[in-house]
């Protein structure tokens, strides 16, 4: 038998394989492997037909989603009492960042031709104002 034919026989509803494939499963290890993952996917999906939950097990998941649902909407109290000053805060907050950046890269002067450190430097307002010497501010 070879090792194609076995795993055909695997995928065919027959659930216990014939002595041919059984001697091939002892003598090849990945087979062997595919057999024992088939089984353990025939244990775990057999269910009966008249298979049913349990009783009370709708109330149980409502409450049990609930409870979830309340968990991840209740916030501690001190972050609902900060939270309108905080939101607001942090929007402008990031607009003031914004215009800066905005108003910066307006105002730096183009860099010129042979563009080197000393260049930039000497043409950007901020560093020379940050950087420089006390007399140069």
């Amino acid at each position: 038998m070879t090792c194609r034919e076995f795993l055909a026989g695997l995928r065919s509803a027959a659930p216990v394989p014939g002595p041919d494939a059984r001697r091939h499963a002892t003598s090849c290890a990945a087979c062997a492997s595919q057999e024992r993952a088939a089984l353990l996917l025939r244990l775990g999906s057999e269910r009966p037909e008249d298979a049913e939950p349990r009783a009370g097990f709708e109330a149980r998941l409502r409450a049990r989603l609930d409870e979830a649902a309340d968990a991840a909407t209740e916030a501690p109290s001190w972050t609902r009492e900060l939270d309108p000053l905080v939101r607001p805060a942090l929007a402008l907050a990031t607009m003031v960042v914004v215009l800066c950046v905005g108003l910066y890269a307006r105002s730096a002067a183009p860099p010129p031709d042979p563009v080197d450190l000393a260049s930039l430097f000497e043409a950007d307002p901020v560093f020379s104002s940050l950087l420089g010497t006390p007399e140069a501010r």
